[in-house]
């Protein structure tokens, strides 16, 4: 099954399944402690999904693959665009932070990502993203991967 689909056939229950885990829950108040921290200025949330991020970002745009997730982020009122990571129908030098939590994990081809967000970012942008996963049962792992970055940042 490509990732599309998956996300696609899961995207009405994904907030619900999720809430109901302990280290999704652990996971997603560290990220709204990080996003909430700092003004990042234009963000692109990358794998935004349902848009856990997007009511704590004041200038997002969020873009998925899956048009599901995508319909249910319209509740949160950003700007949406469905797309893959690895072709980001943007300008380059657009955005000042890319965010990308978890969708690491579902990329085919990081590097061609990675070259994507390289390219959207402005010279001084900062891209923030987590390679863990809803799976990882170590919160204090995933802590130390986002404190690094947090800290990274200040630098």
């Amino acid at each position: 099954m490509k990732i599309r689909d998956f996300y696609d056939s899961t995207a009405d229950s994904y907030d619900d399944r999720h809430s109901k885990n302990y280290a999704t829950d652990k996971m997603r108040n560290f990220e709204k402690k990080l996003v909430q921290k700092y003004d990042f200025g234009r963000t692109l949330d990358i794998g935004c999904g349902t848009g856990a991020h997007l009511p704590f970002l004041e200038n997002a745009v969020g873009v998925d693959i899956s048009s599901k997730m995508l319909e249910a982020a319209k509740k949160h009122g950003s700007p949406l665009v469905q797309c893959d990571a690895e072709k980001l129908p943007f300008a380059e030098s657009s955005f000042d932070t890319a965010l990308c939590m978890f969708t690491t994990l579902n990329l085919i081809n990081f590097n061609a990502a990675v070259r994507e967000i390289s390219r959207i970012l402005r010279p001084d942008g900062v891209a923030i993203a987590s390679a863990s996963s809803v799976w990882d049962r170590h919160d204090a792992s995933f802590a130390k991967k986002l404190f690094w970055t947090e800290s990274r940042r200040k630098n």
